[in-house]
């Protein structure tokens, strides 16, 4: 038996602040075939996507696919709408049966992407406040909308986000944005991408690489002094000896630099429970044990170390759904 690593933790490999380890190496590939998909009735060949061990979409399919899916995101889902929790149900139903009539979709990876639609959403609202700064006062920002955004959507827009809640979340947003001190430069490609361009390349990478490629600019400049400083510090530890880039996430140059990945653990409040790993065909290819928070509600998130006692397939196009009982 051995440890896994905490299932919402692949984020890590590009950015160690986040304090979540992943392992190195670790490599998902192929394709994942014959799919019971959530939603769409279409009879036209749907494409074929490749999923990273964490449900995100990789492989060269991927820019495609997001860009498509966000496509439909600023389609369907208006920005007038206050937080994503407030967006009706059936608007993101309408979104995920779209995207599910064109690709092959697992139903395990609706919640994983339906994150992500969330975060197209807001990236999307952010980019309208810009355009929204750019007049006084709601009379003149609201003739001003954008090309791309219908006026009566834009006018709804304005007055949300004229409210003084909103312009307090505004306030609060831009102080955290500056305290942000190890931001990533993969861009729209995303950290899971890059990461898994990596892999494909050289199944042997860590998340020391990773760090390295994702915070440095094609210029070989850094996003902040923070970044360059630590930066530099892990290529030194990597200069003098290659070696510590394959300990452990307590041992490795991030480890060194950063300091080991913290750990929070509250074993009073925790009990063992056992853990089945399913593929996207929702059949279980491997189980282990747990201690979990005690009382969760299944639709809250959490992440665990697992360890793994028997493995009943390979764990190559495992998906990220597991259940724990």
């Amino acid at each position: 038996m051995w440890m896994l690593p905490p299932l919402r933790s692949m984020s890590s490999l590009l950015n160690p602040m986040e304090q979540s380890p992943i392992p190195s190496p670790i490599h998902v590939g192929g394709s994942h075939e014959h799919f019971d998909t959530s939603g769409g009735g279409s009879s036209k060949t749907k494409i074929r996507l490749r999923f990273s061990l964490l449900g995100h979409v990789v492989g060269k399919n991927s820019t495609k696919f997001m860009s498509r899916f966000g496509s439909l995101v600023r389609e369907h889902i208006p920005p007038y709408y206050p937080d994503w929790l407030a967006v009706p149900l059936k608007l993101k139903d309408t979104v995920w049966e779209t995207i599910c009539d064109e690709y092959e979709l697992p139903q395990a990876a609706k919640r994983k992407l339906m994150k992500s639609a969330n975060t197209m959403w807001r990236n999307e609202k952010k980019i309208l406040r810009k355009k929204y700064d750019e007049c006084d006062t709601d009379d003149e920002r609201k003739k001003n909308f954008p090309k791309k955004t219908k006026p009566e959507d834009w006018v709804r827009f304005v007055d949300l986000t004229s409210t003084e809640e909103v312009k307090a979340s505004r306030e609060r947003n831009k102080i955290n944005r500056s305290k942000m001190l190890t931001p990533h430069t993969t861009g729209r490609k995303g950290v899971f991408r890059v990461a898994d361009e990596m892999m494909e390349v050289d199944p042997t990478i860590t998340r020391s690489d990773s760090f390295l490629v994702g915070h440095t600019r094609s210029d070989g400049t850094f996003p902040t002094a923070f970044v360059e400083e630590k930066v530099i510090a892990v290529k030194d530890i990597i200069m003098k000896n290659p070696q510590p880039k394959y300990l452990d996430v307590g041992h490795d140059p991030l480890a060194q630099v950063f300091g080991p990945v913290k750990k929070i653990s509250t074993p009073l409040l925790r009990e063992e429970a056992v853990v089945h790993f399913m593929n996207f065909q929702e059949h279980i290819v491997a189980t282990g044990r747990a201690l979990v928070l005690s009382g969760l509600q299944e639709s809250e998130e959490a992440e665990y170390e697992v360890i793994v006692d028997i493995i009943l397939q390979s764990l190559v196009n495992v998906g990220f759904s597991l259940t724990n009982v």
